[in-house]
């Protein structure tokens, strides 16, 4: 191997020291050298019997890349070594002395390397002349969007950006915000400075005007870039619900049944919510009932007679897949309480004993299947029939005897309850009387 007049001086210099240092060791003193021969080897003229001469050698796991740009070293040298000296710059400084360095490189450009390799055999140079090749740092530019597009859910859009040099994969991020949505981890860089991601918006992903999105190179994510606005996630125009009933002034009755119905456009999803408003408060919630097929769906309900009574509900349908697509009815609607009237016996009537009788009574809305009917005289009731037929097309009645041994009076009253819902009741509107037959 060749060596400048430097490196044979470094050399020479290096192993005078190493002898030096073998001569002079536990006393920290230059001792002085006899001119006799004791602790030379003479085959191999070292002053280290049985040392092998240093032959320096190194290579790197990669030897080009972008600032900045660390290189891993690994000293292959043969022979005793004692110590080393890397040199990464040949600027003749020492800028590492351990066994398998690693070395950063911040600005482009072409580096020699420089190893020397010392034992107490001597010392040897290896230099590898532009060894190392630092490119400019890469460079990483989002094209689109970059701000004011509009996107619709379902709809794909193509993320453009350009690069120099080489970044390597890119991750692409989507931001709502300050907050993160999801990434898109190793998409490749492209080509010829220009890469490129379709992306298909999934239809739940909320709408809103506060989007960016963001590219970063996967090896250093330090290198980066932003949408320069945001853009804006706008619902599929394609796709829409719309409620058809309840859909305002309507009356229903605790008990009847309370349809709903809608049509769609597009693709809402398979199942929607339905909410049942009254006033602000969601009263209940129908969850993932099914849309329905071919633009329209439906769906009932009977109401509960614990539900509170009032003018002021609304129905809202909603796809439980996007939240976007949604409609309420456009009035009010009301629940009314079913009511009971007695129509038989009226004040005055008079029964007598052991004759037939009838009980009737109108309703309205549904009292539910079955009333109680109950005669009262004064204070003392005395239930008629527990659980007797409401009756039906909004009247009903029943068939009474009057037993012969009944206690005659005129301060009798007849009272019809709902057994379904006990608040739906009616009392005769005066007194009717029971007689003895004449």
């Amino acid at each position: 191997m060749m060596h400048s007049r430097l490196d044979t001086f470094i050399i020479v210099l290096v192993a005078l020291l190493a002898v030096i240092g073998t001569a002079s060791a536990g006393t920290g003193d230059l001792q002085v050298l006899e001119p006799d021969t004791v602790g030379i080897d003479e085959a191999s003229g070292s002053a280290c019997p049985g040392c092998t001469p240093p032959t320096a050698a190194f290579r790197a796991d990669t030897t080009s890349g972008s600032a900045p740009f660390t290189a891993q070293f690994h000293d292959m040298s043969i022979g005793t070594i004692v110590d080393r000296y890397w040199d990464f710059t040949n600027d003749g400084s020492i800028d590492s002395t351990t066994w398998n360095p690693t070395f950063t490189y911040t600005q482009p450009g072409t580096y020699t390397v420089r190893l020397i390799a010392v034992g107490c055999g001597g010392a040897d140079i290896e230099v590898k002349t532009d060894y190392i090749t630092v490119l400019p740092g890469a460079t990483l530019s989002l094209v689109a969007p970059n701000g004011g597009e509009t996107w619709e859910q379902g709809s794909t859009h193509t993320i453009m950006w350009r690069y120099t040099y080489n970044p390597g994969d890119i991750t692409i991020e989507v931001l709502k915000g300050s907050t993160s949505l999801g990434t898109i981890p190793n998409v490749p860089v492209g080509d010829a400075g220009q890469g490129s991601y379709d992306l298909t918006l999934p239809y739940s992903v909320p709408v809103g005007s506060d989007y960016r999105i963001r590219i970063a190179s996967s090896n250093y994510p330090a290198l980066n870039d932003v949408s320069d606005a945001p853009f804006t996630i706008s619902a599929d125009s394609t796709t829409s619900i719309a409620l058809a009933s309840p859909n305002g002034e309507e009356s229903y009755s605790l008990g009847s049944v309370l349809p709903f119905s809608w049509t769609y456009t597009g693709n809402p999803g398979p199942t929607v919510n339905i909410e049942v408003l009254k006033g602000t408060l969601v009263l209940k919630v129908l969850p993932a009932i099914p849309v329905g097929s071919e633009g329209s769906g439906s769906y009932s309900l009977t109401i509960p007679y614990s539900t509170p009574l009032g003018n002021d509900y609304r129905v809202r349908v909603t796809s439980t897949s996007n939240p976007a697509y949604t409609d309420t009815s456009d009035k009010s609607f009301t629940i009314t309480a079913p009511t009971i009237t007695i129509t038989a016996p009226d004040n005055g009537d008079t029964w007598q004993q052991g004759s037939t009788q009838y009980i009737q009574w109108d309703y309205t809305g549904n009292p539910g299947p079955t009333v109680k009917i109950e005669a009262i005289k004064g204070s003392a009731v005395r239930v008629i029939a527990a659980s007797a037929p409401l009756g039906s097309g909004g009247s009903g009645s029943f068939t009474l005897t009057i037993p012969p041994t009944i206690p005659s009076g005129s301060d009798y009253q007849i009272r019809v309850t709902s057994t379904s819902y006990p608040a739906c009741a009616d009392t005769s509107d005066g007194t009717f009387e029971i007689g003895n037959p004449t």
